[in-house]
């Protein structure tokens, strides 16, 4: 049964008397579905006994001819089935272009929803581009980001344990996490609501029923967005090139400034590996790989090894050491594939780098 004075709420939308396994649509539905049939539902409860629901429809024709009217307009019809394949077409190549152009591998979809359906409606849409996760809830889904990394999250907002404000928060505070984009997906249509989800970190916000366009769409332009995020970072510290002007700074993402400061600290120790890298920011190899590459278009051992490059540039260009004491004290063994490294990251060889440098510093 239920009690007296939850009974004036029950019918109220997204209204629960409990949070399991409840989205607060049901009653409210109902009832809307019977005013509109120009009906009533109502309610008699006690608890401890139970509860009875009374539905009332009228047995005369009460509808007016406008109601009657059937309108040919499809607009708000949804196909759940499938999407425009036009749409579709075009979205796979763009992607497929995209993966090319910044080498990226396989792309990864967490799909979040404690509906089943949903979850394989959203899959159907993504499979072709890419390999696709599911979670039934919040709480889940936050432990499958944090292990795979993904590269768009797709969540509904009303979910049992863990809602889908919550996972994003929970995304955005999370460094493993905070670079992903987040589309949730919701029949909570106030204003109010949206702008709750833009200010927990969401990227976008789509109304149920889901269009498969809308979405398609959002899906391409937020991955575009964030494969174009390498080009804005960078290690923090420009080293500049006799050959080109200096850059200005660019915006640096959190995890990339303390990586580079870890690298420092063991910048003359050639033994410092990738297991040691993981090791010392709390990644699995695996999280690091996917982490480096959304946010810098590098793995770990390139980003590694261009620190270590960048800081012997800058000794170079102090004047004050040889070649050879550069290669070593920046983590090298070999001069040969120092010089060779060296040179693919500037397009000129140490020793002309330092010379070049130092006319340019002495005015000649």
């Amino acid at each position: 049964g239920i009690e007296e004075h939850e009974l004036k709420n029950i019918f109220t939308r997204f209204y629960s008397l409990t949070n399991k396994n409840s989205t607060g649509i049901g009653l409210s539905l109902s009832q809307r579905l019977a005013v509109l049939h120009k009906g009533n539902i109502t309610v008699k409860s006690s608890p401890g006994k139970g509860s009875e629901f009374t539905l009332q429809l009228p047995l005369a024709d009460l509808y007016s001819n406008e109601e009657k009217m059937t309108s040919s307009k499809q607009a708000n019809v949804i196909d759940w089935k499938r999407a425009d394949f036009g749409v579709h077409k075009t979205i796979s190549h763009n992607l497929d272009k995209l993966k090319t152009t910044y080498e990226k591998d396989q792309l990864l979809a967490l799909v979040v929803d404690d509906n089943f359906e949903i979850r394989q409606f959203i899959k159907s849409l993504l499979n072709n581009q890419f390999k696709v996760l599911e979670a039934g809830n919040g709480r889940i889904a936050f432990e499958l980001a944090k292990e795979h990394i993904p590269d768009i999250i797709i969540s509904d907002v009303m979910m049992p344990e863990m809602d889908g404000f919550e996972l994003c928060t929970q995304l955005k505070t999370e460094a493993k996490t905070d670079h992903i984009p987040v589309i949730l997906t919701t029949v909570l249509s106030e204003q109010s609501d949206r702008i709750k989800g833009l200010t927990r970190g969401a990227d976008s916000y789509i109304p149920k029923p889901i269009d498969p366009d809308h979405l398609l769409i959002r899906v391409n332009k937020l991955i575009e967005k964030q494969l174009r995020l390498k080009e804005k970072f960078n290690m923090g510290e420009h080293v500049s090139s006799p050959y080109k002007p200096e850059k200005p700074e660019l915006k640096v993402h959190p995890m990339i400034e303390k990586a580079r400061s870890i690298v420092l600290d063991n910048i003359d120790n050639s033994e410092y590996n990738i297991d040691d890298f993981c090791s010392d920011l709390g990644m699995s190899r695996m999280q690091l790989y996917r982490k480096f590459k959304a946010i810098s278009g590098m793995s770990a051992n390139s980003f590694i090894r261009k620190v270590r490059l960048h800081q012997a540039a800058k000794m170079l260009q102090n004047g004050n050491y040889s070649i050879k004491e550069v290669t070593y004290d920046v983590g090298f063994i070999d001069l040969k594939y120092f010089r060779k490294c060296f040179n693919d990251e500037f397009g000129v060889n140490p020793s002309d780098y330092a010379k070049m440098h130092n006319e340019n510093s002495s005015g000649i």
